[in-house]
């Protein structure tokens, strides 16, 4: 038995988008706000210059985010 060849869903970009994401960045929204607002001295503790980026395949971040309260 074959399977037919109808597409698949994965977590990558373009047509084959996670269709989790845009929950992912809401949930993402709400977290910060309530992290800003249970901690409003929360401040970035270096020059957004210094800051370092992870390049990889699948996930693009900050590698350290030191911050100040």
């Amino acid at each position: 038995m074959r399977r037919d060849a109808q597409g698949h869903l994965t977590f990558r970009h373009g047509p084959h988008h996670c269709l989790g994401a845009p929950l992912a960045r809401l949930e993402g929204r709400i977290a910060l706000r309530a992290l800003l607002e249970r901690a409003p001295g929360l401040a970035l503790d270096t020059t957004p210059d210094q800051l370092s980026r992870r390049n990889a395949l699948i996930v693009r971040s900050l590698k350290p985010l030191p911050v100040c309260w």
